[in-house]
């Protein structure tokens, strides 16, 4: 699996309360469908360790996060700075 990843820290203050962004851009809304064939990060996970493993990965994933959203960002040159 290889793809580009983007990461924003935000600057809100303090080492403890940092906000990560994490943004993995694509041409177009076609490009986020998955080439065929290919594998979800959880079937290779459990073809890895087996489902048991996948099932501790996503115990301890979910420990570690403290929130989660999702947002689709269009980047507009005409009300933004070069990037």
């Amino acid at each position: 699996m290889s793809f580009n990843v983007l990461w924003f820290v935000k600057p809100d203050g303090g080492a403890a309360a940092r906000t990560f962004t994490r943004i993995v851009p694509r041409e177009n809304w076609a490009a986020m469908q998955p080439k065929p064939g290919s594998k979800t990060l959880f079937e290779a996970v459990a073809e890895t360790f087996g489902s048991d493993g996948l099932q501790q990965w996503v115990d301890s994933f979910g420990e570690s996060v403290e929130w989660l959203k999702s947002e689709f960002w269009r980047y507009r040159p005409d009300l933004s700075l070069v990037p």
